[in-house]
């Protein structure tokens, strides 16, 4: 089992104890728009971003800057919608 299999089952992502209820592949893709918040992994871990920008048709979601700090950007399917935090 992969560890996006366990989103999809759950969907439910854990970062640093904190967990979160996120839209599932399964149940929707890319529905991420300006101003949402997400969850996306890649090399270095989760991060929890905001969306400044989701160019649908390259598959590419771009995120607001973080303390001045440009982010990196990611392809749409590595990244969850964030819905609420759950305890």
């Amino acid at each position: 089992m992969y560890w996006y299999d366990e989103i999809e089952r759950t969907g439910v992502i854990e970062v640093e104890g904190v967990k979160f209820k996120v839209e599932t592949k399964t149940e929707h893709e890319n529905t991420i728009e300006k101003g949402d918040t997400y969850l996306a992994k890649r090399n270095t871990g989760w991060k929890l971003l905001t969306c400044k920008e989701h160019y649908r048709e390259k598959g590419i979601v771009y995120p607001e800057m973080i303390n001045g700090l440009a982010q990196y950007p990611f392809d749409s399917g590595e990244c969850y919608k964030v819905l609420e935090m759950v305890e």
